[in-house]
């Protein structure tokens, strides 16, 4: 035991000496932020006269520049006149003709009634620097100049105690100053912001110190500043600081070596009180002694059952062990003896324990273990939504170790990190005063793990989408389906979200999130009648015939107000999909049995959710055989996009479906990350040119281009093309000079019930 003990002191002294450490540095730390403040809140009236002053100044060179705008006419009272020509390409200034410098520069003194510029700034081939309050008017197709030095009007300015001014343009820029001010701004510390607010800072130049003001000079879009000497205030306050900096040190020292010999002291008294239990082991888990508190509690326990030997040293290693009828769980560090003994010191779990992957049944036990203490608990999604990208790019092992990354910042950021899926992760975290600094910075948390990551040499961005939710007493339901609810719309209101990458949840904003609270009970709805389905004509250019229609799904309910896809998103959420993807199919297929053998195929859409479900493929082939379908009436829609994230997955199904004459079409093809290895694996029958690209096919090269390669591609490969979105004749002309094989729009139907679907079929005429 001295040896253990003696270890243990060492440990504990290194401890003591890392928390002393950053005692001294956090006391530190807060007297500065203490003198910082004093000093800021000494300085605040200054700054604020400063400012005001400033803004006293910008209305004078205002009043000037409207004075001399008014006597425009009268161009005596100017240094110079001039003209620029209605192509904004010469200025007339003195009697001579200059080339314009730029069409920037022309333009801007074509739209704007008083800018800043020298005239080499405006002309080609004068060296004159000067800086000039440029005055412009349109007369008769040509803009009218005046110009008036610029330090002519600083002449007339009261100054309000500054000592020199500078003008800069709107990317910053300093073209005119006095003193002080020379390159940029933003050298200086100033951000610049369109507004009429004024900035105050410190600015050190050599030795002196000078308080800056900056603002927007009214409407001309430049940045107006001025300064004062400042140095002597800055003197006093440095000798402030370094006399606080002498007493925070002295005293910081002293708290540190009481804090030392403190620890010193309990460290005397110290008799292990760390772990409840005290455990030795052979190498197959037999007990050989442990303590009276584990014999106590542990009566009938002879062996520990988890592969001891396998225990990692220095880390925590899960136990379970049966007592009294019931499983408990215990953590414990392991020390592997010479003798081949185990040494086990363990205490019980406070929280539920799974020794694999964190899941969301754990996420929903320890969240039941939160609630259950009372107070609020906060619980949130993260979506990596670049990770299906990653995937298809660099492929799974890439995407895994980016996953890997995030939950790990995640757990660093948020301790309690859970993986739900491969784009997901939860998050829970307990009441406490932790928690309310958790949400006072969860920007900071949330901008730290949205931060690119290197991965294999490749930095990568994460692009990930937050949700949170606070559960306290205001919610309405407390039970963990409806906190995940609350932190999904959250997540769901922040995907919708181009500006925010998160939003917290609280049950007091629920009308806010009220789209994303909605619930369709969708086993009524089909037995009220609800749900139709719709077809889509699509038009074979060769044969001049319908050979296909796509079966889209429809709500017919109008007092609910809802879409198709709102409807199937639900579905897909809440594990509706089967359910409401057997209406689709057998809907679908019971209207192909009635047009077989007539050439025509039904296509129907199938969403990675159903592709994906266990059984999927049977349940598919048992509607498909109920109707006893011929071989080429059924085809199958997958989306691009979709296959980025399952395709291993996919195409044992999609085999199984063609070896029974059912054809797979690729949907949306050009959309996303486009393979042309899907096109080698996949059994695909057909590709469906998406209408992003036909919708402005006759006025945009790019869009011809792609589709024009896109339909070489099929013919090489004796694949059908399908382009949709066809609106125009002009649209159906491109498309039959280039080869395409059949067309879907508006042009030749739009969709309509199954009796308008028949008729089509026996009277279609197309208007084309």
């Amino acid at each position: 035991m001295k040896k253990h003990s003696a270890k243990f002191n060492k440990t504990m002294w290194i401890k003591t000496i890392v928390v002393a450490v950053v005692l001294i540095s956090v006391e530190l730390i807060a007297g500065f932020s203490l003198y910082h403040n004093a000093v800021t809140s000494a300085y605040d009236g200054t700054f604020r006269q400063y400012a005001a002053s400033l803004s006293g100044i910008e209305r004078e060179l205002n009043e000037i520049f409207s004075e001399d705008v008014g006597n425009f006419d009268e161009e005596d009272g100017f240094a110079l006149s001039g003209s620029l020509d209605a192509a904004g390409a010469e200025i007339e200034i003195g009697g001579q003709s200059y080339a314009v410098q730029s069409q920037t520069i022309a333009h801007n003194l074509q739209e704007r009634p008083v800018l800043f510029y020298s005239l080499s700034d405006m002309c080609k081939g004068i060296g004159d620097e000067t800086l000039y309050t440029v005055y412009t008017k349109s007369v008769n197709g040509e803009t009218a100049l005046r110009l008036r030095p610029f330090e002519e009007a600083v002449k007339q300015l009261s100054m309000a105690g500054f000592e020199g001014i500078a003008l800069a343009s709107g990317s910053g820029r300093v073209v005119f100053a006095t003193g002080v001010f020379d390159g940029y701004f933003q050298d200086y510390g100033f951000e610049l912001q369109p507004s009429e607010a004024s900035s105050v800072r410190i600015v050190n130049e050599g030795e002196g110190h000078y308080a800056c003001s900056v603002r927007v000079l009214g409407a001309t879009g430049y940045y107006l500043g001025a300064f004062v000497d400042f140095t002597g205030q800055q003197k006093i306050s440095d000798s402030l600081a370094r006399e606080i900096a002498v007493i925070l040190i002295v005293t910081g020292a002293v708290v540190g070596v009481l804090f030392l010999l403190y620890s010193f002291w309990v460290g005397l008294n110290e008799n292990s009180f760390r772990y409840s239990y005290r455990i030795v082991t052979d190498a197959d888990g037999k007990i050989i002694r442990a303590n009276a508190k584990f014999k106590q509690d542990f009566p009938q326990t002879v062996e520990i059952k988890e592969n001891v030997a396998r225990f990692e040293e220095k880390t925590f290693n899960a136990v379970k062990i049966s007592a009294f009828g019931a499983e408990r769980l215990l953590a414990c560090v392991a020390k592997k003896q010479t003798n081949g003994r185990i040494r086990l010191s363990a205490s019980e779990l406070a929280l539920p324990y799974e020794s694999d992957l964190e899941n969301k049944d754990l996420m929903k036990n320890v969240y039941d273990v939160f609630t259950a203490k009372g107070g609020r608990v906060l619980i949130g999604t993260i979506f990596i939504g670049n990770l299906a990208n990653f995937k298809a790019m660099f492929g799974t092992e890439f995407a895994q170790k980016v996953y890997a990354k995030i939950f790990a910042k995640t757990e660093q950021e948020f301790t309690y990190a859970y993986e739900i899926d491969d784009s997901h992760i939860g998050i829970l975290y307990p009441e406490g005063k932790k928690l309310d600094n958790l949400l006072q910075d969860i920007k900071d948390a949330v901008n730290f793990i949205d931060q690119p990551v290197m991965i294999d040499g490749n930095l990568v961005n994460i692009g990930a989408k937050f949700g949170f939710a606070v559960c306290d007493a205001v919610m309405e339901r407390r039970d963990f389906e409806y906190a995940a609810i609350a932190a999904d719309a959250a997540l769901k209101r922040a995907a919708e979200d181009k500006m925010n990458d998160y939003f917290i949840y609280h049950e007091s904003q629920k009308k806010q999130y009220a789209k994303f609270f909605v619930q369709y009970d969708i086993r009524k709805m089909l037995d009220d009648g609800d749900f139709y389905m719709e077809y889509q004509p699509q038009y074979s250019l060769k044969e001049n015939r319908i050979t296909g229609f796509e079966a889209l799904f429809r709500v017919r309910n109008p007092k609910m107000n809802v879409s198709a896809y709102e409807i199937i998103s639900y579905a897909e959420r809440t594990g509706n999909m089967v359910m409401l993807g057997d209406f689709v199919f057998d809907t679908s297929m019971r209207f192909a049995k009635i047009i077989e053998g007539r050439g025509v195929t039904v296509s129907l859409n199938v969403s990675p959710i159903q592709l994906m479900q266990a059984g999927f493929v049977e349940n598919f082939l048992k509607i498909y055989h109920k109707y006893d379908l011929k071989a080429g009436t059924i085809s199958v829609e997958i989306t691009e996009s979709f296959l980025m994230h399952t395709f291993d997955e996919t195409l044992k199904k999609l085999q199984i479906l063609c070896e029974q004459g059912i054809s797979i079409h690729l949907d949306d093809f050009g959309t996303q990350y486009s393979s042309l290895l899907y096109l080698k694996k996949l059994p695909i029958a057909a590709i469906k040119i998406d209408r992003e690209f036909i919708s402005d096919i006759a006025a945009n090269e790019y869009s011809r281009a792609i589709t024009r390669m896109v339909l070489n591609i099929t013919k090489e490969l004796k694949l059908l093309s399908i382009s949709e979105g066809i609106e125009t004749k002009e649209q159906l002309q491109i498309l039959q000079e280039m080869g395409c094989d059949v067309i879907q729009g508006y042009l030749i139907g739009r969709s309509v019930k199954e009796d308008a679907a028949l008729e089509m079929l026996r009277n279609f005429k197309p208007e084309i």
